[in-house]
């Protein structure tokens, strides 16, 4: 595998949800800002790609957690760069506690879009040459599948506005775990917490979008649908 790359994160209270448990929003972002600091460190982060004309952008992340912290705990994340397959860039991370039992584990498909068409491109190689590729892989989980549902019969809207963007001026992909874990009854996530998350992201959201969240739970599974008036915007699963 790549280098892995090491950093340890506190959790803050603004991380935490009503219960305590550390929010999947936050989770999702600690490991995307965990992947860009790594990416910075071998120059193939958001400067150097923005250089090109470039940027990353999320294609499909699964996370796994064992445990879910709280408030004040701090979390070890290690995370390093997978063999590039066409168009997408895969890339892994463990999360640790403070006493280094594994508690998470993630995979997220990384792309890249020309900024200009936004259209998915290859990287040039002077990006990537700095990746160490297949010395030993260590893979702990498997590629995020493709998602579909139908049949979905609870739904809610949601308008798009200023904090759910991010410096890409598109919604980060975090803030979709927000939008999900609102959809839901919260007395529900005070006794379920997911063992497995996954969401598949199709379609860009801009501010001012109107978003329909619909959603259906059975059999301790959570299947997720957002959509604009154009085009299915996520997919997502989760299990409990």
């Amino acid at each position: 595998m790549s280098e892995v790359f090491v950093e340890k994160v506190d959790i803050r209270v603004s991380d935490v949800d009503m219960y305590n448990h550390w929010k999947l929003s936050s989770i999702f972002s600690c490991i995307q800002e965990a992947s860009g600091h790594h990416m910075n460190t071998i120059k193939s982060g958001r400067e150097d790609l923005l250089a090109h004309g470039l940027a990353w952008v999320v294609a499909r992340s699964k996370v796994e957690m064992v445990r879910y912290p709280g408030f004040d705990e701090q979390i070890t994340v290690k995370t390093w760069a997978a063999n590039p397959i066409k168009f997408l860039y895969p890339r892994y991370t463990i999360l640790e506690d403070e006493q280094g039992v594994e508690i998470g584990k993630a995979v997220v498909i990384w792309s890249v879009i020309d900024l200009g068409t936004h259209k998915l491109v290859t990287v040039p190689n002077e990006l990537v040459k700095f990746f160490d590729f297949d010395r030993n892989a260590l893979i702990p989980l498997s590629f995020p599948a493709k998602l579909e549902f139908e049949g979905l019969d609870s739904s809610y809207s949601y308008k798009i506005g200023f904090t759910d963007m991010d410096v890409n001026q598109h919604v980060n992909n975090a803030k979709y775990l927000d939008w999900i874990c609102n959809a839901i009854d919260n007395k529900y996530l005070k006794d379920h917490t997911p063992k497995s998350i996954q969401i598949n992201y199709l379609h860009e959201t801009h501010m001012g979008e109107i978003i329909k969240v619909d959603w259906a739970i059975s059999d301790n599974c959570l299947k997720v649908t957002g959509s604009d008036q154009n085009a299915i915007s996520f997919n997502a699963l989760l299990e409990f």
